[in-house]
């Protein structure tokens, strides 16, 4: 529900089985989206974690399957490293609950470069380690590692240029 300066309440977006029910608590993230957690509901009938955007879209991002956790209570806390914090009240090793973390994952674009090079520019998050890899065919076998990098507090944008690739794939890696 929003509440609109002249009073009026409206729905933002609405939940189904599948997005879960029950949800709790919202956590404003830092990119201005809203993300939370559903009681119940989704593809296991325990629970879920969304996010919606300022302009409604929700967006499911996990399932709970009892072995992550089941039955997720509480909001969301986002720690200094940009990542999502909670708790389950049902799931894990001893069915007790778990303390879960979503992590955030880069966001990569391709775009073409100066004399025929390629760049690849994507997100790297605070206090994250991460590998880019790449392939120059879907049907290669195995990736090759491109760099690796830790970064530090902040968020960051890089940007890999690579010369005399026609085509490839490319994806980054988030390490523990």
């Amino acid at each position: 529900m929003k509440l609109l300066t002249n009073g009026t309440l409206t729905v933002v977006t609405s939940f189904s089985e599948k997005d879960g029910w029950i949800p709790q608590g919202l956590t404003e993230g830092v990119d201005g989206s809203f993300y939370g957690v559903t009681e119940d509901g989704g593809d296991y009938a325990v629970g879920t974690v969304f996010k919606v955007t300022p302009d409604g879209v929700l967006s499911t991002l996990a399932h709970f399957d009892r072995i992550a956790g089941a039955d997720p209570i509480r909001q969301l806390a986002q720690g200094s490293d940009g990542n999502l914090y909670g708790l389950a009240y049902g799931g894990g090793r001893f069915d007790h609950g778990t303390f879960f973390r979503l992590i955030r994952t880069p966001e990569i674009t391709i775009a073409p470069g100066a004399s025929g090079n390629m760049l690849v520019i994507w997100t790297s998050f605070a206090q994250g380690a991460y590998r880019l890899e790449q392939k120059k065919r879907i049907s290669d076998a195995g990736w090759l590692t491109v760099t690796e990098v830790t970064t530090g507090p902040g968020a960051t944008t890089r940007t890999n240029v690579f010369s005399g690739v026609g085509e490839g794939y490319f994806r980054v890696v988030v390490l523990p």
